[in-house]
């Protein structure tokens, strides 16, 4: 997902090959002779490419169990979609986002929101999803502009002003 050429051979490489492949099922039954290919999407889809090192990294145990932390800043209830080779609810009501995964270490003044969070590829799979996505982004952003409010790094941010500011917005936090 970060690589011009690779993008460019994969397009190229998946339109071609959904031709191939509807040719072979036209061939295959006779009913779709006059089907037509009209158009396919204008992007492939990239669900994953790289996730950050934060302060803190989430982890398949931490989703499993429903790990609750001090710095929470979302909740994904969403179960854990393919890496077990099945979709694997969850058996609580969802594991707690620290602000931490959203913190890079070593960088200063960056928030991270969205699928590149710092996590384990288990608990990526189920806060991927857009209600979990939605809360990270609002947190990310409600973060950056206390930050820049206070004149201080993220990092260095109240947590607990974040909290009240999230839930002061609607946002569904366990403290």
């Amino acid at each position: 997902g970060v690589n011009a050429d690779e993008l460019s051979r994969a397009e190229i490489e998946t339109r071609l090959r959904v031709y191939e492949d509807f040719a072979a099922r036209q061939a295959q039954y006779p009913k779709l002779a006059d089907a037509r290919v009209v158009e396919t999407p204008p992007l492939l889809g990239i669900r994953q490419t790289r996730f950050i090192q934060g302060e803190y990294r989430l982890t398949a145990d931490d989703a499993i169990t429903g790990r609750r932390f001090d710095d929470v800043i979302a909740i994904s209830p969403c179960p854990i979609i393919h890496y077990y080779g099945y979709r694997r609810y969850l058996e609580h009501e969802g594991y707690d986002i620290p602000y931490r995964t959203l913190i890079p270490k070593g960088i200063d003044h960056l928030l991270v929101a969205g699928r590149c969070i710092s996590s384990d590829q288990e608990p990526y799979e189920s806060h991927r999803a857009m209600i979990p996505i939605i809360a990270i982004g609002q947190a990310a952003g409600v973060a950056a502009a206390l930050s820049v409010r206070e004149g201080i790094a993220p990092r260095r941010l109240d947590v607990t002003a974040l909290q009240n500011a999230l839930i002061a917005q609607g946002a569904e936090l366990r403290r």
